[in-house]
C-alpha cells in the first residue's frame, strides 16, 4: 500500500471526552469542506480521505477506500444506491468516486429516524418504528444526545443533509427517507452498483437483496457491510441470495466489506 493511503486512513482518535457531545457542535467544529483542485475536481485524495473520515461511522478506511474504487470502476453511467447511510461516511466515499469519474451519484436510502420514531420494545431494546432496526439501550442514549440533544435537528435526515453539504458533495446524494424495495419501485432504472449496509437480520439483508440486484446492470456491483459471524445474518442472506445464486462472481471481501459483480444473463 503506498505510504500516503496508509498515512491517510490512520486513526487520529481525539483524546476522550473532547468531542463534542451533539450533532450540530460536532458539524461546526469538526467537518471540513473537501479540496477541489481546477476545474471542480478534487486534488488530494489522502486529504479527501481524512475530511470523509471525520463523519461518525463505523465504516473501516479500507472499506471506504474500496468504496470509493468500486464507484470509479462500477461500469455504465447510472447511479449508485446505498441501504443504511447513517450519517454519510460511506455515502461520501461513493460520491466523491462518482465525482471524479464523472458519473451520476448516489441514492441514499436510510429510515432517518425523528426522535418521536423511536420506542423501547418488549425486549428492551430501542427500536424504529416501520423498520427492524434496534439498538441497545446504552447506545440509543448515547446516539439520541447526540442527535437530538440540543434540539437543533428533528431528525436525522437533517443532520445528513448539513454533513454532504458541508463536504461539498451535496449535488451528488439523492436522500431517500423509506427502505429499499420502495426506493427500486420509485427509481425504475438501472443502477451501476448497489451497497448494502442497512437491517442486519437474514430478513432484511434478503429483502434488500431482492430489491435490488435484478437493477444492478452486468458486471455491476453488489456490496455488503458487515460479512461477520458477528452478523449471522448478513452471512447466511449474502450466501444464499449472492454467493451460491450463480449471478455473481469476482467474489472478494476487504475487511467487512464483501463484494460481488454481477455476471452477464444467461440467454
Amino acid at each position: 500500500m503506498r505510504a500516503w493511503l496508509k498515512n491517510a486512513i490512520r486513526r487520529k482518535e481525539p483524546p476522550a471526552g473532547s468531542r463534542p457531545r451533539t450533532a450540530k457542535a460536532y458539524i461546526n467544529a469538526e467537518i471540513e469542506r473537501l479540496p477541489r483542485g481546477g476545474q471542480g475536481l478534487f486534488f488530494s485524495i489522502d486529504r479527501c480521505v481524512q475530511c470523509i473520515e471525520k463523519i461518525p461511522g463505523i465504516l473501516h478506511p479500507l472499506e471506504g477506500f474500496a468504496l470509493f474504487m468500486l464507484s470509479m470502476d462500477a461500469p455504465t453511467d447510472n447511479m449508485i444506491v446505498e441501504v443504511g447511510s447513517y450519517l454519510g461516511r460511506s455515502t461520501s466515499y461513493l460520491a466523491l468516486g462518482s465525482l471524479i469519474s464523472r458519473k451520476k451519484g448516489i441514492y441514499a436510502v436510510d429510515m432517518f429516524p425523528k426522535a418521536s420514531d423511536w420506542f423501547l420494545g418488549e425486549d428492551g431494546l430501542y427500536h424504529i418504528r416501520g423498520s427492524d432496526y434496534y439498538l441497545e439501550e446504552s447506545i440509543f442514549k448515547e446516539r439520541a444526545l447526540f442527535f437530538y440533544g440540543d434540539h437543533a435537528y428533528s431528525s436525522t435526515l437533517e443532520i445528513f443533509r448539513d454533513i454532504v453539504r458541508k463536504v461539498g458533495l451535496d449535488d451528488l446524494i439523492v436522500a431517500f427517507k423509506g427502505n429499499s424495495y420502495q426506493c427500486a419501485r420509485e427509481l425504475k432504472a438501472p443502477v451501476r452498483m448497489a451497497f448494502i449496509d442497512g437491517d442486519h437480520t437474514y430478513d432484511g439483508v434478503k429483502k434488500d437483496i431482492l430489491a435490488l440486484a435484478d437493477m444492478i446492470v452486468e458486471n455491476g456491483f453488489m456490496c455488503f457491510h458487515d460479512y461477520s459471524s458477528s452478523f449471522p445474518g448478513v452471512v447466511q442472506a449474502v450466501n444464499e441470495f449472492v454467493i451460491n445464486s450463480g449471478r455473481f462472481a469476482d467474489i472478494y471481501q476487504v475487511k467487512g466489506l464483501l463484494v460481488a459483480r454481477k455476471m452477464a444473463s444467461r440467454a
